[in-house]
């Protein structure tokens, strides 16, 4: 009898074994697919905000880039690290302060060319003596109203015409026109 509820008892244990182990089992599917699927979605998530990390760098030397082709120079962009992407980044920055400093020196030149322009005009149009100043094409590049009135031709024929032409088209200052030609 005592052996025969032994075996009853170790009988209804093992069912109960059975049926836990089979929880058990359904538990440990149900963990490791969460574990499996946050791991999958950590990963995702984590290449995504890596790929946006080291794109934002090249997006802002693209908006720089587009900055730059616009006309504006004064753009600067903020150096995100030590690595190459901010070296590349520095040295835009750098490129930027050169081309920004070279268009502020053509700008200083271009006026003062201007300015000077202005005041060789000022000074051949106040002169009494007739000027002709001439190109090394032998092109005339200015004149002043003195040498109009001297050769009694207009100031705007006078000017950018060629000795040989000014030769052809008024012969009496042939000899005058031959000479400059000569020299």
């Amino acid at each position: 009898n005592q052996l025969s509820a032994n075996v009853q008892t170790s009988f209804i244990e093992y069912k109960e074994l059975s049926y836990l182990r089979e929880q058990l089992k359904f538990s440990f599917i149900i963990i490791l697919t969460l574990v499996l699927l946050f791991s999958i979605f950590s990963a995702v998530w984590a290449a995504f905000y890596s790929a946006r990390t080291l794109a934002a760098p090249i997006k802002d030397l693209a908006q720089g880039t587009r900055a730059i082709a616009k006309g504006n120079y004064n753009t600067k962009l903020p150096v995100p690290s030590n690595d190459e992407l901010g070296f590349l980044v520095a040295s835009f920055n750098d490129m930027t302060d050169k081309i920004s400093q070279a268009r502020d020196t053509a700008k200083s030149s271009q006026k003062e060319s201007e300015s000077q322009q202005i005041y060789l005009e000022t000074i051949l149009s106040r002169l009494s003596s007739g000027v002709i100043v001439f190109n090394e094409d032998g092109k005339i590049e200015k004149s002043n109203i003195s040498a109009a009135q001297i050769l009694q031709i207009e100031v705007a024929i006078l000017n950018k015409k060629n000795i040989d032409d000014l030769i052809n088209n008024f012969p009496k200052l042939k000899i005058f026109f031959e000479c400059i030609s000569n020299n």
